[in-house]
């Protein structure tokens, strides 16, 4: 929270001080901000990520940590925030498709931070699909067979962006309400138990994984497709 009296050098310095720097991926800024509905949010984020970036890279303990830039939430005001490459390491963005497929606003959340980051790479920190299959409200439910297609597919669009790193939201469903999205998030269910896509992602990274590594081999698959012109 950029209004928050603990200041960003305060939650750097107790990373510090938890000895948790080496398994730090980056330090990253503000979640979503610009949805708060703040008339001065984007001084607020500014003064945030400013604070933020000089307590990073001003300590020899974390100066080689990655600063990644605050993600905007509904892949909007990019250019209200403006060009800020000299305040983080590499740009951010949330992206849900909203039980769509993974392509119909992969180019769009990627281009959009681009506007804040120039030519530093964009990384993925949120992604992803909720189960929830009773819920009726905006951001409709992806069945979890579906979402297990949906996963290694979002892996490859990220990839062919020149995406370097991403995350599906959440690693477990937060509670056991069928009827409530926040709920479903999870790659695992409640019980930790694993989904479908689960299974999907864990295969895809094992295969990339293996890549060169003069194991496994590929066969060809026969296919007969039969039916209306």
């Amino acid at each position: 929270d950029p209004m928050d009296a603990v200041r960003p050098a305060d939650h750097v310095q107790s990373v510090i001080d938890g000895g948790l720097v080496p398994y730090v991926l980056g330090f990253e800024g503000a979640n979503e901000w610009n949805l708060k509905e703040r008339e001065a949010w984007v001084q607020e984020l500014l003064r945030h990520q400013s604070g933020r970036y000089r307590a990073v890279k001003g300590d020899p303990t974390t100066r080689h940590s990655a600063v990644i830039g605050p993600a905007l939430g509904m892949v909007k005001d990019y250019d209200l925030w403006g060009f800020r490459a000299e305040l983080m390491t590499c740009g951010n963005t949330h992206i849900y498709s909203g039980g769509n497929t993974p392509e119909l606003k992969s180019e769009k959340s990627v281009m959009g931070p681009r506007l804040n980051c120039g030519e530093l790479p964009v990384i993925v920190t949120e992604t992803g699909w909720h189960t929830a299959s009773k819920w009726t409200g905006s951001h409709h439910p992806t069945p979890a067979s579906v979402a297990r297609v949906y996963a290694p597919r979002t892996y490859a669009e990220y990839l062919r962006l020149g995406v370097p790193r991403l995350a599906f939201y959440q690693l477990a469903d937060a509670g056991l309400n069928d009827s409530d999205r926040e709920d479903n998030f999870g790659i695992l269910d409640y019980t930790l138990r694993p989904k479908d896509h689960f299974a999907a992602i864990a295969n895809f990274n094992k295969i990339i994984a293996t890549a060169g590594s003069g194991t496994g081999s590929v066969t060809s698959l026969a296919r007969r497709v039969t039916g209306p012109e």
